[in-house]
């Protein structure tokens, strides 16, 4: 499965500076808090909140890798099972 998160539904400062975006680095999903954090010159951010779209995120049979670019982020789920 294939998630396109386009920059405009990012947080505010990412959204509004999408060259921040290209800055982040360690940028992955937190299953603890069904977000996508980041950072920024030692500086966590969340990048995106699954639960403002009735997404409940978990890894029990999936693994994904994730890029990013100044049009948004984009994760690549793959089934484990």
């Amino acid at each position: 499965m294939i998630i396109i998160i386009p920059n405009k539904d990012l947080e505010p400062e990412f959204r509004e500076t999408p060259s921040n975006i290209t800055c982040l680095w360690n940028l992955g999903i937190d299953y603890m808090t069904n977000t996508i954090n980041g950072i920024i010159e030692d500086k966590e951010y969340i990048v995106f909140c699954f639960d403002k779209y009735g997404i409940k995120t978990d890894n029990r049979f999936n693994t994904y890798s994730i890029a990013k670019s100044e049009s948004g982020i984009f994760i690549e789920i793959t089934s484990t099972k």
